[in-house]
């Protein structure tokens, strides 16, 4: 236990200036989030936490830290933020971000990958120790917070997983892990390492197939497999969308973006087009580039929609548009099982069910 002479002072000072802390901490979160976004990086979670009175007084006592800590300033990490991404390359995007927004303190800063033996215990991962910079420091609503370091930790969703297990198992080191046990962990911990690895090579080669995708479609070669990301590109990217979307407004469309916070915004579409049995761009293009067809399919729609309370505009997106067209390339009987199974919102199902009857 640490002498009271050196703990004393501390505590008092923990206890002036914890208020403070909770908000710096909650101040990094926040600032950090925006900048996640701002550089349009998915991540799964940021986390914050400030450390209590209890596990600040544990830290400070503890026999190692003996003197170590002359004032509050030396402990690091009261206020902690982690930042749990889905790639290690997302990893890699946040920590050239953070050198470019924070000062990192290099000497309790540490890549925590880059101290592990090859046959170490553990799967962990980034962490900094940070501060506002200068022209951070100059805006008001950051200057109290001058002087102050949190401890951020910056990981995979995979490398967090290993942490939640180790924290849950409690064993910090190789050392505490019974024999029996260890080489059982060893597999789990390089099952993890190897998936992050697998994901990130699935990430580049989506990022290739896209890229294929749209020079095939951006040269109007549409002899594609549909999924995901052929009919995403095919939507952005055909001349053929586009003639459609100008068709769509002059019988009386309001084309409208896709569900801002969906992760499959086209995934109505996707279904539908499953459902009919066409499977390839090049069955979708020569279905919807007919302008005169389209022309008389949606007016028709448009026409068995309009009522006198209905507004003057009907509201679709453009997977919507086209969702109307394929339903109604198809054979009565059938169509009408697909737009069961595949609804419309309630007025425009009314007018699909009308338009094939």
């Amino acid at each position: 236990m640490v002498p009271e002479i050196y703990s004393k002072p501390l505590m008092d000072a923990y206890e002036a200036h914890k208020h403070t802390y909770e908000a710096f901490t909650l101040n990094v979160a926040d600032l950090l989030q925006r900048l996640v976004e701002e550089n349009s990086i998915d991540y799964f979670a940021i986390e914050s936490r400030t450390k209590s009175f209890d596990s600040f007084v544990e830290k400070i006592v503890r026999p190692d830290k003996a003197e170590k800590y002359e004032t509050i300033d030396d402990v690091t990490d009261i206020s902690g933020v982690r930042v749990i991404s889905y790639m290690s390359e997302d990893v890699d995007s946040i920590c050239r971000f953070i050198s470019e927004n924070f000062v990192i303190d290099e000497i309790n800063s540490t890549d925590k990958e880059d101290l592990m033996d090859p046959d170490r215990f553990g799967y962990l991962s980034v962490h900094y120790v940070i501060s506002y910079n200068k022209d951070r420091l100059k805006l008001p609503e950051f200057q109290r917070f001058a002087g102050l370091k949190a401890e951020l930790q910056v990981r995979t969703i995979l490398q967090h997983t290993w942490a939640a297990i180790d924290w849950k198992l409690r064993y910090k080191s190789d050392q505490e892990v019974p024999r029996a046990l260890k080489r059982r962990l060893y597999r789990i911990s390089a099952l993890l390492e190897a998936a992050d690895e697998d994901f990130s090579v699935i990430g580049n080669e989506i990022d290739e197939i896209r890229q294929q995708y749209v020079t095939s479609v951006q040269k109007d070669h549409y002899d594609l497999m549909i999924d995901r990301e052929s009919l995403e590109v095919f939507i952005r990217n055909s001349r053929v969308v586009r003639e459609l979307e100008k068709v769509a407004v002059k019988c009386g469309v309001s084309i409208s973006p896709p569900p801002a916070n969906s992760r499959n915004p086209y995934l109505s579409l996707l279904s539908t087009l499953k459902s009919c049995k066409i499977d390839r761009l090049s069955e979708l293009e020569s279905l919807i580039k007919d302008k005169n067809l389209n022309q008389e399919r949606l007016s028709l729609i448009f026409q068995l929609w309009h009522g006198p309370t209905m507004p003057n505009k009907m509201v679709l997106d453009v997977a919507g548009i086209m969702r109307l067209l394929v339903i109604m390339s198809a054979e009565k009987n059938f169509a009408r099982d697909v737009l069961e199974t595949h609804k419309f919102g309630p007025t425009i199902q009314q007018a699909v069910i009308a338009a094939i009857t």
